[in-house]
């Protein structure tokens, strides 16, 4: 293990500051607690165990007997565990107890769910302070710094001096030295390579023996911020030359830009371009021109970087290092005091790029002796160089070493210590004192015989090519050698490559290659790379410690994805995984295991590489100070990761076993077997077709038929009844398939007793079991077992975990378990039966086919109101355990958006060993099906989960149309119009029977009518249409009807649910055309487009994405002419050939492809393939791009954001709620708007978002030359003319962890707008309500980024709305607000604070709310995330309004009155989308006639099977959500879904027989609506409901 060196000095006045710490903050937890268990005691004075045994017994006859035994030690309940206890006997007990106790003062239960939330989360906030005091503690009394503690800069400090005094110099004496006149002084700032700078303080000392009149003044960026700040400012301002590298941070670059203004001499090397832009050598500088000119060398000299390379585009950096190595020399044949200087640089550059101690110190002594005019204590004798003709001269020194070259030059410079470009590093060379060989044959010929692993040795292990940075080889970084080790000791066989990074591509694309690859070149002829080595080396795998893009490396990462298709070409040809796995080298360990891999180390770990296809991204450790070390447990994760891949890759297919694994939350309402816009079961069909084609086992004899998906799924939701968990997997499973058989023959009989029509005998064949097809499988697992699985080898300690103060356990996953869950052999909870935890499913062969356990939320009081941490519950980690050990699968596949196991606590990017997700998945490949419209959720389910994502078609697009009363308003206002050509108004009797219609319709509130004459708002009534209203008022109203009428007619959604690998038919293609290009194609054009079946569908869709990608492109490309031509010989179609015509083949062209995301996608991840990347988008915002889909998708790159376009858009946006606010609200401006910020949309609209919150605030981007946004700055107040608005930025946990970066320069926004001393405060809202906090003692008063814990994810406000666990708006407003009171910001101390009183205050001054909405097939009803946060932050901001008058209140005078939260929500889908803003309500009624009520809508679905009726039945719950949340209580809503579901007798039995938990659940959700107030039902709907209700029990229990 690699280990530094540290002082074993204990710092006794520091252990005991920290101990005394300690007894405060352990204090402060015991009072937290103390009033916590306070509150519980008063909350449950009174209620006895009586009381809970006769609840119990009304409502649940069984449980009431075992009340008193059961429960006798924890009544009565005076604290928060005793309550804790009754939840974990029996959940039901504690909802009991909770509704009793809520049923006698709601006012004091919601008082002490506001109380609880407050007090959890300061608790948890000092805890947090504890642990990291604890920690802090442990180090201190060891004497050093530990493996997870950020180091300490005092030691630092005096490391330095230690290393000085060594010298005999003392930190006054040098600063005396250095203050003289004699001395000349380098100052070295190094960036990005922190690792280095012990090195570099060892040139320094080296340096001042050669050169005593020069000092090197060695600091690190970290020291710009930190305790050297002084220092380094007092060095730079007597500097005489300044060295720089790897320096990219954008304030740091503009600090040093205007401290290097007097410093003559500058180098600066691999940085920002702006600080690059500064190298000034003598007459040499990098500045761009006057005239607008670009900086750099001379014209003479651009013309001979022209030379080198490989002639391609993507090879032009690599070409550029072979200039490097010859460059000085070269540049003696141009005249010019320029060159030479220039040439001056190039050298420095040669010995600093070779790296080294002795190469750096050269590179430093060169810079002494040509620029300060420093003279060596031994000068030597200058060598004199003799003349040469240029010749073949460029030949011969591109072959000569390095370090023959450069000693030719002026100056006595010593020989290069040369380190080739390329080559193959081993511990064991450096051990036996060998050079690294050059080619990797040398490397494989030397480690045979050296009896290293290798594939001849043995062909069953891995070959992996490991992409190493050269410069850490030449430093002799020790983490290199533990990697290669442990990479050998856990049985791969590594081919450790050191590169430069910029050639990284070249390195794959020429020196590897692979099985695939040597197949198609021998056998098919297929030649993808025409620059590939003779001698390449095959491999099975590449594993890159590089991060970043593959092509160009860190310069690649300067246009992200610019060249990402090359990328794709080579990986493509290679086929072979490509993993990105690296120490961080930018971040501290202690920081990454805190709160995750973040900034831009994220994006060169995970967001950059993702472009190219790269997958099971794995952190090998960090920094800690400034040396590197490496967590051998992850190389030990990665080495397993590799191995199972390439175990795909090895294994037949009729060998491999594969878990299939669905999904059935939220529990109890039909959901088992669905997935968001995908239908499951005919998915499962599709994909049992293809690995039965692919030659898997499926048990079945070829030809014999396999059971249908649906029978599978009605399986699985038997297997889920109380009775199979008790029988145990065996015998349940045998129940549950019985069960199946008989409800199958149920069906058909009653099928057949309704005399079969054409439509119920096509869909007969829907469910069907054949005999000895589906088998029980899984086991009931034993705690004992459990613990075994969960454990880690007893033997672990620092080799593997690092030196860390606090070893983790190896049972630390089991303690954390039982914290949460109790004692494993004493847990009765979800799943269990006596013999352990029931894990459940079936087999096909070798496939398992599963449903992934639900969390356990649902039905625990405790967990659902106050419990944050969602540990998985035992038969959670049972279930993936059984699928690792005891299945042992060879792939995991996930079934469908989304499910849960990437989202379990644990860091939230960048796993450790002690992740959930990490733990549970394993090694196991994780093939994940995703909706490709969803980059934002599918990228931690690729980070935190390791998926290999793909991707699959959204449904097609349908158009609302009209339908009955809506149908019916058109025609009478066409018949209206028709009226007018005799009459200039038209018919009056016409008037009132339009307004009576539109009043039926309930569009009255959407359409209403001001009197053209005073403005006035009328009454929508018969007799004032007719006989009061002017003629221009009825004129002026009938235009906005049709308006409406239009937007509502032409209002798309999704029709049905896809099917995996299914291409649509004709008139779906025409749906999907239709909603592209709408009016841009005609219906002939659009309709013959899609009823044309192209061949090499593939071939034409490329060739347009390239004539597309080619700007000089004017004409078709020879594939899309031969199309054309075949549409002239079939079809007369009337118009030329446009542009848009030749989109529309290309769509269809690509909608044709959907088989891929079987036949591609699916096939290839299984066989342990690279997938192809693509971006995620959908087709009507992002065009063709975002097809074909069977892709490995990814997200953009967060350091973009917002782009130009979002930019605009979001202005405009923020612009119109502004002016919609004004016009509301007497001309005021809002003081505090809440604006979410969601990954999904952020992705999708490239940050629009992000730029309400800027423009609202006065602020925009400031971009780097790359185009890289560096930093929001403010808009002077002259410029804006209006005040800043506050925002309170909601965040989903994805834009949370995803860009991290966005947080940080919008938190550094706020805290500069807070701190404008020079604004009045009635300019400035930040800065006002930072001032009113800060005089209530509130600290951190200009925090406004706010989210869940670190790891966590979701409000859980619509759990309690799904359980019904609510009474109060209130309520779910607190419970929205317990959950996201923390706060995020660009310091490391501010990941995850809890800050709820900042919360709370901002809260009370928010006037308005903003979601955007990005997609069509997302709207505010289909999904419940959208009243959980949108609709709960109203709830949260109208409660704190209301806490706020109430204190303002008193005895002798009524509570103030306070207005209502607006909300404002965006629609910015589609390709020319503008942004339209509409109010809340208004959306919300045009979603439910545009979806919901409309017989379209639901036909589509309730035909989609038991998905379809899911999706109904989760609309429904909306519903609620959104009453429960904002007051959305409209009774023609619940009167149209009853019309539509409930009385239409067709859908009815529809819905019944396809979900019958889907039907309950939507008649127990309209029940529910009546009961809380909801909806005036009559009171025979009601009894009618209350019937279909037990009916549906009933059938469900399988009693009807």
């Amino acid at each position: 293990t690699t280990t530094t060196t540290t002082k074993s000095k204990i710092d006794e006045e520091k252990v005991a500051r920290l101990t005394r710490k300690k007894e405060e903050l352990e204090k402060k937890v015991l009072d937290m607690q103390n009033a916590i268990d306070s509150a519980y005691e008063l909350l449950f004075e009174g209620v006895s165990m009586a009381d809970a045994e006769a609840a119990t017994e009304k409502e649940e006859d069984e449980l009431a007997a075992n009340v008193s035994d059961a429960f006798i030690e924890d009544f009565p309940v005076t604290t928060e565990k005793k309550f804790k206890n009754v939840c974990e006997i029996d959940p039901k007990v504690g909802e009991r107890l909770l509704k009793i106790a809520s049923g006698k003062d709601g006012k004091k239960y919601l008082q002490f769910q506001k109380a609880i939330h407050a007090s959890k989360g300061t608790l948890a906030r000092v805890s947090n302070e504890l642990e990291a005091n604890e920690l802090a503690l442990s180090t201190a009394a060891r004497g050093g710094r530990g493996f997870l503690s950020r180091p300490e800069e005092e030691e630092e400090e005096e490391e330095r001096r230690d290393d000085e005094d060594a010298e005999g110099i003392s930190i006054d004496d040098e600063a005396l030295y250095l203050s003289s006149k004699k001395t000349k002084k380098i100052v070295l700032i190094s960036g990005f390579e922190s690792f280095n700078v012990r090195l570099y303080k060892k040139v320094s000392k080296s340096l001042k023996k050669r050169y005593p009149s020069v000092t090197l003044c060695v600091f690190s960026d970290r020291d710009i911020v930190g305790k050297r700040r002084v220092e380094l400012e007092r060095a730079l301002d007597d500097a005489d030359a300044f060295f720089g590298s790897l320096l990219f941070d954008y304030d740091q670059v503009e600090w040093l830009r205007e401290k290097l203004e007097r410093i003559k001499t500058k180098f600066v090397f691999e940085s920002a371009l702006e600080l690059m832009s500064e190298t000034n050598v003598g007459t040499f500088e990098m500045k761009p021109g006057k005239d607008g000119a670009k900086a750099g060398p001379p014209p003479a000299v651009q013309k001979i970087l022209k030379k080198f390379g490989s002639g391609k585009e993507e090879d032009k950096l690599v070409g550029y290092l072979s200039f490097l190595k010859i460059g000085p020399q070269l540049l003696r044949f141009i005249p010019g005091e320029k060159a030479k200087d220039l040439k001056n640089w190039l050298t420095v550059y040669a010995y600093w790029n070779q790296g080294g101690e002795k190469n750096v110190e050269e590179a430093f002594s060169y810079i002494a002796r040509e620029y300060l005019g420093a003279r060596e204590v031994e000068e030597k004798e200058e060598e004199k160089i003799t003349g040469a003709s240029p010749g073949d001269f460029v030949k011969d020194l591109l072959l000569k070493p390095l370090r023959e070259s450069v000693p030719l030059l002026k100056g006595g410079l010593k020989p290069l210590v040369e380190t080739p470009a390329f080559g193959c590093y081993h511990p064991l060379l450096e051990e036996q004192n060998l050079p690294y060989p050059e080619t990797i044959d040398e490397y494989k010929r030397w480690a045979a015989l050296n009896n290293l692993p290798t594939a001849d040795a043995d062909p069953t292990k891995p070959v992996v090519a490991v992409l190493l940075y050269r410069k850490h080889v030449i430093t002799k970084q020790p983490y290199l050698a533990e990697l290669i080790r442990g990479l050998e000791q856990s049985g791969v066989v590594p081919i450790p490559c050191f590169i430069n990074g910029v050639e990284a591509h070249t390195i794959v694309r020429d020196k590897l290659t692979s099985s695939h690859e040597q197949f198609n070149r021998n056998n098919l002829g297929i030649i993808d790379v025409d620059s590939l080595k003779p001698d390449a080396c095959k491999v099975d795998a590449v594993v890159s410690t590089v991060g970043f893009p593959l092509v160009g490396g860190p310069a690649g990462s300067m246009e992200a994805g610019r060249q990402s298709e090359i990328a794709n070409k080579i990986l493509k040809a290679k086929n072979v995984p490509y993993f990105v796995a690296a120490p961080l080298l930018i971040q501290d360990i202690a920081s990454w295991w805190e709160s995750g891999v973040g900034g831009l180390q994220s994006t060169i770990l995970y967001a950059l590489p993702e472009l190219d296809g790269a997958i099971d991204a794995v952190s090998l450790g960090g920094l800690c100070g400034d040396d590197i070390f490496l967590v051998k447990e992850r190389v030990y994760a990665l080495s397993n990761r590799i191995k199972k891949w390439h175990a795909l890759k090895q294994k037949e297919n009729k060998d491999k076993k594969i878990a299939m694994t669905l999904y059935g939350f939220p529990p109890g309402v039909g959901a088992t077997g669905t997935a968001a816009l995908l239908n499951v079961p005919k998915s499962i069909d599709e994909t049992l077709a293809t690995l039965r084609k692919e030659g898997y086992d499926l048990g079945v004899k070829e030809g014999e038929p396999l059971p249908t998906g649906e029978a599978i799924v009605s399986a699985l939701r038997n297997l889920e009844e109380v009775s199979a968990i008790m029988l145990g997997a065996e015998k349940g499973g045998e129940q549950a398939i019985l069960k199946t058989k008989r409800d199958i023959e149920k069906l058909k009989r009653e099928e057949e007793k309704e005399g079969g029509s054409e439509d119920s005998s096509s869909k007969r064949n829907a469910l069907s079991l054949p005999e000895n097809t589906l088998q029980p499988a899984g086991m009931d697992v034993s705690p004992s077992t459990l613990r075994k699985w969960l454990s880690f080898p007893a033997e672990w300690g620092p080799n593997e975990w690092g030196p860390c103060p606090q070893l983790p356990p190896n049972d630390i996953l089991i303690r954390r378990m039982e914290k949460a869950w109790g004692n494993l052999e004493q847990y009765r909870g979800l799943n269990t039966n006596a013999s352990g935890f029931n894990v459940a499913g079936f087999q096909l062969g070798n496939v398992f086919i599963g449903v992934q356990p639900a969390l356990g939320v649902e039905g625990d009081p405790m967990r659902l109101l106050f419990e944050r941490d969602l540990t998985p519950h035992p038969q959670y980690a049972a279930y993936y355990k059984y699928l690792q050990y005891k299945f042992q699968a060879d792939a995991v596949l996930h079934f469908g958006m989304h499910g849960t196991v990437e989202w379990l606590p644990g860091s939230p990017l960048g796993n450790t060993g002690l992740s959930w997700s990490e733990q549970l998945l394993g090694a196991m490949p994780n093939v994940y099906v995703y909706a490709a419209n969803n980059p934002s959720e599918s990228i931690v389910a690729k980070r935190r989960g390791y998926g290999v994502m793909v991707s699959h078609n959204v449904p097609p697009y349908g158009r609302a149309g009209l339908y009955k009363q809506t149908a019916e308003l058109r025609e009478l206002l066409n018949e209206y119009r028709e009226s007018q050509q005799s009459r200039k108004f038209g018919d009056r009797k016409l008037r009132g029977i339009v307004a009576n219609q539109a009043s039926m319709a309930q569009l009255d509130n959407d359409v209403p009518c001001y009197s053209v004459e005073t403005n006035e708002l009328l009454s929508v009534n018969a007799n004032d249409a007719e006989n009061v209203w002017s003629d221009e008022t009825f004129e002026n109203w009938a235009n906005q009807l049709n308006e409406y009428l239009f937007v509502l007619e032409n209002r798309l959604f999704s029709e049905g649910l896809h099917v995996l690998g299914r291409q649509p038919d004709a008139e779906q293609s025409e749906r999907y055309l239709d909603a592209y290009f709408g009016d841009e194609l005609t219906a002939l054009e659009k309709q013959v487009v899609a009823s044309t079946t192209f061949e090499h569908a593939e071939d034409i869709s490329r060739a347009a994405g390239q004539a597309e990608d080619d700007e000089d492109e004017q004409s078709d490309s020879l594939e899309l002419a031969a199309i054309k031509k075949q549409l002239d010989n079939q079809f007369d179609i009337p118009t030329a050939y446009s542009e848009k015509l030749s989109e529309a083949i290309t769509i269809k062209s690509l909608l044709q492809r959907n088989n891929e995301e079987l036949d591609v996608g699916l096939v290839s991840a299984l066989n342990g393939d690279w997938v192809q990347p693509a971006a995620g988008g959908d087709l009507l915002r992002d065009g063709p791009g975002v097809l074909p889909t069977g892709r490995n998708i990814h997200a953009l790159d967060p350091y973009r954001m917002p782009s130009n376009a979002a930019f605009i858009r979001g202005s405009d946006v923020a612009n119109e709620i502004i002016a919609r606010h004004r016009q509301e609200n007497d001309g005021q401006f809002p003081e505090t708007v809440s604006v979410n910020l969601w990954g999904l949309d952020a992705i999708k609209t490239k940050g629009e978002s992000v730029a309400i919150v800027l423009a609202l605030l006065g602020a925009r981007s400031v971009k780097e030359k790359t185009g890289r946004v560096a930093r929001y700055e403010l808009i002077p107040l002259e410029e804006l003319g209006r005040p800043r608005i506050d925002v309170l930025c909601n965040m989903s946990g994805i834009f949370r962890d995803a860009f991290a970066n966005v947080v940080g320069l919008l938190d550094d926004c706020f805290a500069r707008c807070a701190e404008a001393e020079d604004e009045p405060i009635e300019m400035n809202f930040v800065r006002k309500h930072a001032l009113e906090m800060q005089a209530k003692g509130l600290d951190a008063t200009s925090s406004r980024l706010f989210s869940n814990p670190p790891g966590d994810y979701g409000s859980m406000v619509n759990e309690r709305v799904g359980n019904a666990s609510w009474n109060d708006t209130r309520e779910l407003g607190d419970t929205w607000a317990s959950r996201n009171a923390y706060s995020y910001g660009k310091s490391s101390d501010e990941k995850g604070v809890a800050r709820p009183e900042v919360l709370n205050e901002l809260l009370r001054t928010t006037e308005r709310v903003v979601q955007e909405i990005d997609s069509v097939e997302y709207g505010l009803t289909d999904i419940q995330e959208y009243y959980a946060n949108t609709g709960a932050i109203v709830a949260a901001a109208n409660a704190a309004k209301e806490d706020a008058a109430e204190k303002e209140s008193d005895s002798t005078k009524p509570k103030p009155a306070f207005k209502k939260v607006q909300c404002s929500v965006v629609e910015t889908f589609g390709k020319d989308a503008k942004g339209s803003v509409k109010d809340l309500d208004e959306t919300l009624r045009l979603e439910y006639r545009t979806k919901l009520l409309n017989p379209r809508w639901a036909k589509a679905m309730a035909e989609s099977g038991s998905g379809g009726a899911f999706e109904i039945s989760q609309r429904m719950t909306a519903l609620v959500g959104w009453g429960a949340t904002t007051g959305f209580t409209e009774d023609w809503v619940y009167d149209g879904a009853n019309e539509t579901y409930v009385e239409d007798a067709d859908m009815r039995k529809l819905l019944q027989k396809n979900n019958p938990e889907a039907f309950r659940n939507v008649v127990k959700r309209m029940l529910e609506a009546h009961g809380r107030g909801m909806w005036n039902a009559d009171a025979d709907t009601i009894e009618k409901l209350k019937k279909m209700y037990g009916d549906a029990e009933d059938r469900i229990e399988g009693v009807l």
